[in-house]
């Protein structure tokens, strides 16, 4: 397969002036996300996840090493990389479909040619009937549908996802993640997603990357055993379980080196 993104040996500082401190967000993290192939980012809080989503989407730039899309430096964000958030962040004053067609609007597409695309998306992401309500009106699933549509629309190459449904109830979690599962059979994209849901992580991924902090770095890769396409009755597969195991006890010895950072500062 062609490799859509790469990332090189990245470091990422953010220095506070102020206190004169740096902070070492990322350390030396390598990894590649291939075409139409899903990545899960999983680790505990503060390891540096949403920063190499940051790097990637281009919002900011690695303090050493290098972030190629098809081999070209990632130097601000493009229309080949798509971002969902954990906040919909919808414009409340449009409409579903409006908000769908809001960069095809901003771009200069003739209402003509955005109008039917918007609908198009609208039904895609199974909101007929909707087309006219606004985002206040709508739950926490729907909203985010409208946003992976606004995203969709533009055609992207890439689907970056920074926990998309950390903010929805249990069964609606779980309705949304077979729901995109279906979306990508459609589309096919390449994809990356981070969450601190291990059974999402699996469910959706091809691989898993395992974080660690202190600084942020990949300790270990995963292969999810598991055929496409996906669905939720594969929860309960041993495959699952087994990858859910070795997972959950990677996590544990690296939240375990944070809280024993805590006991010995004191804090």
């Amino acid at each position: 397969m062609t490799e859509k993104v790469r990332l090189e040996r990245v470091t990422k500082i953010f220095e506070d002036p102020r206190q004169e401190r740096e902070t070492v967000a990322l350390k030396d993290v390598s990894f590649g996300i291939e075409d139409r192939e899903t990545v899960a980012l999983l680790g505990p809080s503060g390891c540096g996840k949403t920063t190499i989503l940051n790097i990637i989407a281009g919002f900011i730039l690695p303090t050493e090493g290098e972030a190629l899309i098809e081999g070209r430096p990632i130097t601000k964000p493009g229309p080949e990389r798509g971002v969902v958030f954990q906040e919909h962040f919808l414009f409340h004053w449009l409409t579903v479909e409006d908000n769908i067609a809001f960069a095809l609007k901003v771009r200069g597409v003739p209402r003509r040619e955005y109008l039917p695309r918007a609908h198009e998306f609208v039904k895609r992401v199974g909101l007929t009937g909707f087309e006219r309500h606004y985002p206040d009106e709508l739950s926490g699933g729907m909203r985010q549908r409208v946003s992976i549509a606004r995203v969709l629309i533009n055609n992207p190459e890439i689907l970056l996802m920074d926990e998309p449904f950390a903010a929805l109830d249990a069964q609606t979690r779980l309705l949304m993640q077979e729901w995109l599962l279906k979306l990508w059979e459609e589309h096919q994209m390449s994809m990356l997603f981070i969450t601190h849901d291990v059974d999402e992580a699996i469910l959706m991924a091809d691989r898993i990357f395992i974080m660690g902090v202190q600084p942020g770095r990949i300790i270990r890769e995963l292969k999810v055993p598991l055929p496409r396409p996906r669905a939720r009755t594969m929860l309960t597969a041993q495959a699952f379980m087994e990858t859910k195991a070795g997972c959950l006890d990677l996590i544990a010895k690296e939240s375990a080196k944070v809280f024993e950072g805590v006991s010995e500062s004191g804090e």
